[in-house]
């Protein structure tokens, strides 16, 4: 029993909005999409999320996050630098690259300071050492990519929580939508991770859409995120 609560801790904590890897100053391109109206209320951020997580999350950075956790447990480091580089190669603009590759290299940093193992990759991607963090901590890949979907999920409430602004209650309502969708988008991608071949990846989806609004966004005058 000790060793299970002592696991699903350390879910929380790496699924927590304190963990140290600056993913407070990202905003996955909510911002942008506050500004331009497209997100107005909280209906229209609940399709925004909802898309995201659906379209983009669990086609692209949880298979990712299904194949890193299987090569980290094979002892396969360069199929995690292979996944890496895919990662990176599928970011549309240059702010999704930096949010993704900058806190990858928090995340290794938090890693290496408490002796978790984690090998030191060029460029990172927040993936990747998700993956190697829920190793260490023997977190099942399925739940560990459930709490990496809260994660993002309660950022980007948090985000549009500030931005509208909208109240708490509110944004209890979108969590209470969202969370249901977690089970099927983790199980969505374990089935999309179990199709693909080493250093052949074919998974993830080009969002035209996000990377315009993303590379709109570094023109907002006053942005408050970075991302």
């Amino acid at each position: 029993m000790s060793s299970d609560l002592t696991r699903i801790a350390n879910l929380i904590r790496l699924s927590s909005q304190a963990l140290p890897v600056g993913g407070y100053a990202y905003s996955s391109c909510m911002e942008s999409a506050v500004y331009n109206g497209i997100v107005k209320d909280h209906v229209t951020a609940l399709q925004w999320i909802s898309d995201l997580f659906n379209f983009g999350l669990s086609a692209l950075e949880l298979p990712a996050l299904f194949l890193s956790s299987d090569a980290w447990d094979k002892n396969e480091p360069n199929v995690i630098d292979s996944l890496n580089e895919y990662l990176q190669a599928n970011r549309e603009t240059e702010e999704i690259l930096l949010e993704d590759v900058e806190m990858g290299k928090s995340l290794a940093r938090v890693l290496q300071q408490i002796d978790a193992g984690s090998p030191i990759f060029k460029e990172p991607s927040f993936v990747t050492e998700f993956a190697i963090a829920g190793a260490h901590w023997r977190i099942p890949v399925a739940e560990l990519a459930a709490g990496f979907s809260f994660n993002w999920i309660e950022n980007q409430v948090l985000v549009v929580t500030k931005s509208l602004p909208l109240g708490q209650s509110k944004a209890q309502w979108l969590l209470e939508k969202m969370i249901p969708q977690i089970s099927e988008g983790v199980d969505r991608s374990e089935r999309i991770a179990q199709k693909q071949q080493k250093y052949e990846w074919k998974f993830g989806r080009s969002l035209p859409g996000v990377a315009i609004l993303s590379a709109q966004h570094e023109g907002i005058e006053g942005r408050l995120y970075r991302s």
